[in-house]
C-alpha cells in the first residue's frame, strides 16, 4: 500500500512540476537542433562587387564562341564569409572560415548566370609560435603567398579579375586552327593548373614571419576533391590528385622604397586518362612589386606545362602594372600576356590591356571605371584576329 501511495504522489508531483512546461512546450514549434555548448563568436563579412559593361568587337564569322553573342550585360561578384576565432589560454588561436558566393558566372558571353547561394572557401585553422595550420578548401599555397601587377580597380583588371567583360574564342573553323583552350580564362599568372580545383581539399602550413619572410606548403589528395564527408574515396587509377604546393613571399623595406617578392611552385599527379597516362602537370610563378610614395610598380610571371593533362601543350603568362593613388584617387595601367602552345605547330598569343580608375566614397564604398582591350592572335596563314575594346563603370562595396 505505502508503495502505491509513493508511486502515486511521486507521479502527481511530476505532473504539477512538469505540467506547465509541457504545456509551454506544446505551443512551441519542434526544435530539431538540440542545444549546443557555447562557442566562438561569429563575425560576417563580405562584399558586392558590380559592373555594366559595353563591348565592341572585331571577330570572324568563323572563330567559335563569338557569334550572337550581345555586346553589352550587368555583371556582379558576391560573397559572404562568416568567421570564428578565439585565443585559448595556452596561446593558441584557432578558427573557422566559410565562404558563400551567389555569382560564379563573370564572363559576358556565358549563356547562364548562377544565381545560387554557393560554397566558395571553407576552411579550419590553428595558429601559434609553430606558424598557421589551415584544413579545408582553399587556394593553394602559390596562389595565397604570390605577387601580381598592381590594377587600378578592385573590380576590372587585365588578369585575375573579378569580373571581365570579354567574348574571347574559344577556336575557329579555319582549316589548321586548334581550339584555344585558354585554361585560366584569363591571363592569370598565378592560377590553378588545368584539370585542378584551387579550392580542392588540402593541408596547408605558413611558416611564421621570419623578418619579413614567410615559406608555405600545401598538399591536395585529390585536384577535384570537394572535402565533402559523404563521398567516398577516389580512385587514382582515373582522377588527378597529390597536388604539392611550395611558396615563398617577402616583404621588406629601404628609406622610401617597399618592395614585395614571391615565387611558388606547383605539381599534380596527372593519373591515369581514358586508359592512356600522361605527363605530370607543374607550373611555377614568379612576382615583384615595387612601392615608391605614391606609386607601385611591379609585375609576375606564370609558367604553366602539360595544361589540361595533355603532353607539351604549355602555357607562359606574364603581367605589368604601374598604379598611383593621392587621396581618396587610384588610377592605373596594366597589361598581361599569354602565349599557349596548343600544337607542335601553333603558338596563341592572347594579350589584355587596361586603363583603370577608382574613387573612394567612404569607408568600405568605391566608384570604378575602366577601359579594357582584348586581343588574341590564332597564329595562323588566312585566320583574323579576334580583338575588342570594353567599357566599364562599377562599384565594390565592402563589409
Amino acid at each position: 500500500m505505502k508503495k502505491i501511495l509513493f508511486t502515486t504522489t511521486a507521479l502527481v508531483a511530476a505532473g504539477l512540476i512538469a505540467g506547465p512546461a509541457l504545456a509551454d512546450k506544446a505551443n512551441d514549434s519542434f526544435d530539431p537542433i538540440p542545444s549546443q555548448p557555447a562557442g566562438v563568436t561569429l563575425d560576417l563579412g563580405g562584399f558586392y562587387k558590380a559592373g555594366f559593361g559595353y563591348l565592341n568587337e572585331d571577330a570572324d564569322s568563323t572563330q567559335t564562341g563569338v557569334a550572337n553573342q550581345r555586346g553589352y550585360a550587368v555583371k556582379h561578384d558576391v560573397e559572404v564569409y562568416f568567421t570564428g576565432e578565439t585565443t585559448l589560454e595556452n596561446g593558441l588561436t584557432v578558427g573557422a572560415r566559410v565562404e558563400l558566393n551567389t555569382s560564379d558566372d563573370r564572363d559576358l558571353g556565358a549563356s547562364t548566370d548562377t544565381q545560387d547561394a554557393n560554397g566558395d572557401e571553407k576552411f579550419a585553422y590553428f595558429r601559434g609560435a609553430f606558424g598557421e595550420v589551415r584544413a579545408g578548401n582553399e587556394d593553394g599555397a602559390r596562389r595565397l603567398l604570390s605577387v601580381q601587377a598592381p590594377q587600378g580597380s578592385n573590380v576590372f583588371g587585365s588578369g585575375d579579375s573579378y569580373i571581365s567583360f570579354g567574348n574571347i574564342p574559344t577556336g575557329s573553323s579555319a582549316a589548321g586552327v586548334a581550339t584555344f583552350t585558354n585554361f585560366t580564362g584569363e591571363n592569370d599568372t598565378v592560377q590553378g593548373l588545368g584539370v585542378e580545383n584551387e579550392d580542392a581539399a588540402k593541408l596547408i602550413y605558413f611558416t611564421p614571419n621570419w623578418n619579413g619572410f614567410t615559406l608555405g606548403a600545401s598538399f591536395a589528395p585529390d585536384a577535384n576533391g570537394s572535402g565533402n564527408n559523404n563521398v567516398g574515396l577516389t580512385d587514382t587509377e582515373s582522377t588527378s590528385g597529390n597536388v604539392f604546393d611550395i611558396a615563398a613571399i617577402y616583404e621588406g623595406q629601404t628609406n622610401n622604397l617597399g618592395y614585395k617578392l614571391s615565387a611558388g611552385y606547383t605539381v599534380e599527379d596527372s593519373g591515369v586518362v581514358s586508359t592512356a597516362s600522361v605527363d605530370d602537370e607543374d607550373a611555377y610563378s614568379l612576382g615583384l612589386n615595387l612601392m615608391w610614395n605614391q606609386w607601385t610598380f611591379g609585375g609576375s610571371y606564370g609558367r604553366f606545362n602539360n595544361v589540361d593533362e595533355v603532353a607539351n601543350e604549355d602555357a607562359a603568362v606574364w603581367d605589368l602594372g604601374v598604379t598611383y593613388e593621392t587621396g581618396p584617387y587610384i588610377v592605373g595601367l596594366s597589361g598581361s600576356f599569354g602565349d599557349y602552345d596548343e600544337s607542335t605547330t601553333q603558338e596563341v598569343e592572347y594579350d589584355t590591356y587596361v586603363l583603370s580608375g577608382t574613387y573612394n566614397l567612404g569607408q568600405g564604398i568605391d566608384l570604378t571605371a575602366a577601359i579594357q582591350y582584348h586581343d588574341l592572335d590564332f597564329n595562323v596563314a588566312g585566320e583574323n584576329n579576334y580583338d575588342s575594346t570594353g567599357f566599364m563603370v562599377g562599384t565594390d562595396i565592402r563589409f
